[in-house]
């Protein structure tokens, strides 16, 4: 009898064959694209974080709360609170960090 025939091989291992394309999935929340002005600017409560992969060109605003933001692989941390902003100028992907329960919005800027 092969391994593979085995109930209990397949119940047992089906799941990590599946894993990677689970993890693919929910990997990152958002992507470059800012979201458009006509939907509502995204909330996060507080200890919530919010991730962009190559954020360069947008700008990043706080219409509420405070945001700590960090780049990967960078050692520079930023906090952005209500109505200040931040000009993403570095590549690779960047975590938001909600301080408080904060509402925030994107802007592409030019470079």
């Amino acid at each position: 009898m092969h391994i593979s025939t085995l109930p209990m091989f397949t119940a047992l291992f089906r799941p990590a064959l599946q894993w990677p394309q689970l993890f693919a999935r929910t990997r990152t929340v958002a992507r470059r694209a800012a979201p458009a002005a006509a939907q509502p600017s995204p909330s996060l409560e507080k200890a919530q974080i919010f991730w962009l992969d190559a954020p360069v060109g947008l700008q990043v605003n706080c219409r509420s709360g405070s945001l700590w933001l960090t780049y990967d692989g960078q050692q520079r941390d930023i906090v952005v609170e209500h109505g200040q902003t931040h000009r993403c100028d570095a590549p690779g992907r960047l975590a938001i960090y909600a301080l408080e329960r904060s509402v925030l919005d994107f802007n592409v800027v030019a470079a």
